[in-house]
């Protein structure tokens, strides 16, 4: 399956490739941005609205532009994460150091193979052609995968990493960083 390019009467078009529309509003609309600007400085985007078309306007592009998602979908606070245990990481159910914790973020930049827009990931697993590398509480996690998930659209990106010691208890900041761009520095997660 895959992610429509057209919700609500809208359609968003990205160097003119018809965008994989997330959730579309009367204020705001959610979009992934197409594998086809990978390299690209900048990027016209253009949207239309029940055949009404905005005027072209361009964005910066980056190489990566990592972020976690967090709970309130705020970019701030608790990461979306699970423990070990499969349980929702949260103050009521923390992660110990030396555990495996799975979050999830975007922003991966160019993968191989090569991504697909809009397209929900199956057993072909994709990874991030930059390196990924994560810190919680400001200490390096080992990171054991950081790639596509089975069942998610193209363009989240599933990061599995090992809790270091030594990063303190409590919501702790947890920061991703894709080739040599990072992300919020106001997302945490929830540790023992």
């Amino acid at each position: 399956g895959s992610v429509d390019t057209s919700l609500a009467s809208t359609n968003v078009y990205i160097n003119g490739v018809s965008a994989p529309i997330l959730y579309a509003s009367a204020s705001q609309t959610a979009v992934l941005a197409p594998y086809a600007i990978a390299g690209s400085s900048t990027a016209n985007v253009q949207v239309t609205y029940k055949g009404q078309i905005t005027a072209n306007f361009q964005v910066q592009v980056a190489d990566s532009a990592p972020g976690l998602f967090t709970s309130d979908s705020s970019g701030s606070g608790q990461v979306v994460a699970f423990n070990q245990d499969g349980s929702v990481n949260s103050s009521k159910s923390p992660a110990s150091a030396g555990q495996v914790v799975v979050l999830f973020g975007t922003g991966e930049g160019a993968t191989n193979p090569g991504g697909l827009d809009g397209l929900v990931t199956g057993d072909l697993l994709r990874i991030p052609q930059l390196p990924v590398s994560l810190t919680i509480g400001g200490q390096t996690a080992l990171v054991t995968y950081a790639g596509s998930g089975p069942g998610m659209v193209s363009g989240i990106l599933q990061i599995e990493a090992i809790v270091p010691k030594g990063t303190g208890t409590g919501a702790v900041p947890v920061v991703l960083t894709v080739g040599s761009a990072s992300g919020q520095k106001t997302a945490t997660i929830s540790l023992q």
